[in-house]
């Protein structure tokens, strides 16, 4: 009887959390094109976590970024995610020339432009959104 018991326990275990869609790519995106949204997610939060360089950052972005011309064909939502992605890179790419230009001279030539942390935490959050994923805070 204990045995049985245990048994099912560990079924129901396992359908919980091992039919879980909680990290499963949603419907509207391909396996791909979700782990490549999530490569990318995931070196944001690392630049955002201060463990890379913002010059790493904006090269790895660039290298997996290039990779959404390998697929054929993207859906309306893929292509939304690439232009999330997109437009995700281009900002990184303001901010590395922001804070380059402050390194080398020592000051902020455009205080009002350029990209910042907090537009780069938008950028991040609206492609987590797209791939279901928690939206971070500051």
């Amino acid at each position: 009887m204990k045995k049985n018991i245990i048994i099912y326990f560990c079924v129901l275990l396992l359908n919980i959390y091992g039919c879980s869609d909680k990290y499963a790519p949603p419907e509207n995106l391909s396996a791909d094109v979700y782990n490549l949204g999530m490569e990318i997610l995931s070196v944001v939060d690392e630049l955002l976590d201060m463990t890379i360089t913002v010059d790493s950052a904006v090269a790895e972005v660039e290298n997996l970024y290039i990779k959404f011309d390998y697929f054929d064909e993207l859906n309306g939502w893929e292509f939304s995610l690439q232009v999330k992605s997109s437009i995700l890179k281009s900002t990184l790419t303001s901010f590395r020339f922001k804070v380059n230009y402050i390194i080398r001279w020592g000051y902020d030539p455009t205080p009002e432009t350029g990209a910042t942390y907090d537009d780069i935490l938008e950028g991040r959050n609206k492609l987590a959104e797209a791939l279901k994923q928690p939206l971070r805070k500051k």
